[in-house]
């Protein structure tokens, strides 16, 4: 996701996406054997649109990783 917003392209992570793993399967020609767990939706954010508009809060970075040397 972040080397799409790093392109300009957005990502949404979805679970609708894989809701119906077998019609991924068959699109994606991927083989049974291998499951499905989460989808990521790409495409270029339509800035004009409401729902567009609509960000959350974010917690602090050193809130949240730290880093041990």
């Amino acid at each position: 996701m972040l080397a799409a917003t790093a392109r300009g392209v957005q990502s949404v992570p979805s679970y609708e996406l894989v809701k119906y793993p077998a019609i991924v399967r068959n699109a994606l020609g991927m083989p049974a054997n291998k499951i499905v767990a989460m989808g990521i939706a790409l495409g270029y954010e339509k800035p004009e649109k409401p729902l567009n508009q609509f960000r959350t809060d974010r917690v602090a970075t050193p809130q949240v990783l730290h880093i041990i040397n």
